[in-house]
């Protein structure tokens, strides 16, 4: 159990990498206006699909690993969202607050997800060579 509470940490901090890095790098295309994130968050989602794929080929997470990681990152993200939307406790779950989290969970769960699914495909693929070549 404490390695599955590390790694939901460790997956949380490395999604919370990916957004760091991609907001220190110029976006991918300029977007319609000064608000729009699109192009930051699809480069961002790009980067946790490659994390994803990295922890659960080479580093062989287990999937509930990955839902705990996920759900980590998604309670952050509504921390991060209530805070500048200035609500506080119960109004934490305001609709206001929970359309903006569908919004940016669409550039955090689906990456994810695939990049477990890349990652156990292309593991699967890898351990049924390695035992065809026995």
């Amino acid at each position: 159990m404490k390695t599955c509470l590390i790694r939901a940490v460790t997956a949380a901090l490395g999604m919370f990498l990916c957004a760091v890095a991609t907001y220190m790098t110029p976006p991918l295309w300029e977007g319609v206006s000064g608000r729009d994130f699109r192009p930051q968050a699809a480069k961002m989602a790009f980067l946790i699909l490659l994390l994803a794929v990295f922890l659960r080929k080479k580093a062989r997470w287990r999937v509930a690993d990955f839902a705990l990681g996920l759900l980590v990152a998604e309670t952050v993200t509504l921390t991060i969202i209530s805070h500048f939307s200035g609500f506080t406790g119960r109004e934490v779950f305001e609709p206001f607050n929970l359309r903006w989290l569908l919004d940016v969970s669409v550039f955090i769960a689906p990456p994810w997800l695939l990049g477990l699914g890349l990652g156990s495909l292309w593991l699967w693929l890898s351990e049924r060579d390695a035992k065809r070549a026995r």
